[in-house]
């Protein structure tokens, strides 16, 4: 997979190449940001099921805790400290940073989308074209009248020796 460095780069010269390739890049990212969202919803169901299973042993047997009495607050405190809690909200956390970029990716190709439709309409306006000075204008002109008077000629003199 491209880094998203590398995804934004267009290449000015090749624009057409560039348009056949935005849908694909399009579906593929777009494609891995459902799958991550899908990820990321299961890991969170899993954590919640984590979270009321050690919430269900803790008020069952609060002294295996080190527990006197069980509160709401102290329930809460003691789950925070437990690693397979923690184990999962890490695993959550990541989820949700993978699908997070995923969807900015998502976003920066729509942001290439504007980006390739405005360099396609600067090209249409002759934007890349390089200036010429009125000299050079002239020495072309003059270049192209010589050779296409020179191509004439000789034109002119295949033909008489031809007859």
């Amino acid at each position: 997979m491209k880094s998203f460095k590398e995804l934004m780069n267009i290449d000015q010269m090749a624009l057409d190449q560039e348009w056949l390739h935005q849908p694909g890049l399009f579906m593929r990212y777009a494609s891995e940001l459902s799958e991550a969202s899908r990820d990321c919803d299961k890991q969170k169901e899993k954590l919640e099921t984590v979270k009321s299973e050690l919430m269900l042993d803790i008020s069952k047997d609060p002294e295996k805790y080190g527990l006197q009495k069980t509160t709401q607050a102290l329930m809460d405190a003691t789950l925070q400290t437990m690693e397979d809690y923690q184990k999962e909200v890490q695993e959550y956390i990541d989820k949700r940073y993978e699908k997070d970029m995923l969807l900015n990716a998502v976003r920066a190709l729509e942001q290439r989308k504007s980006a390739l439709e405005n360099l396609v309409k600067l090209h249409g306006q002759n934007y890349f074209s390089s200036p010429v000075s009125s000299e050079e204008h002239r020495e072309k002109i003059q270049e192209l009248k010589k050779n296409f008077t020179s191509d004439i000629i000789k034109e002119r003199r295949r033909r008489r020796s031809e007859d």
